[in-house]
């Protein structure tokens, strides 16, 4: 016996991936609370055009423009990341 108390198998459980962020619905929120998606995008520095590509379904933000979107989300609509609009 090399030290060794027993072997064992450890079952890894996979993870479930939570739905999709609707980004749609995210970008149609702010500009129901802001004065419009003009509005939202000038808040967060960002072009018209790619906010509207958002609320279009044509895009997904970049990782650090999503972020930027979902911190203005919880700020602007007072609830918490957990109840984002979701993909169903």
């Amino acid at each position: 016996m090399n030290g060794a108390v027993g072997s064992f198998t450890r079952q890894i459980m996979p993870r479930r991936r939570p739905p999709s962020i609707d980004w749609c619905r995210v970008v149609q929120h702010l500009a129901r609370h802001q004065s419009g998606e003009g509005e939202v995008a000038l808040r967060l520095g960002v072009d018209a055009g790619w906010l509207d590509s958002l609320a279009n379904r044509n895009a997904d933000p970049s990782y650090c423009d999503g972020e930027a979107l979902l911190e203005l989300w919880v700020d602007v609509t007072d609830l918490p990341l957990s109840e984002v609009p979701r993909k169903r």
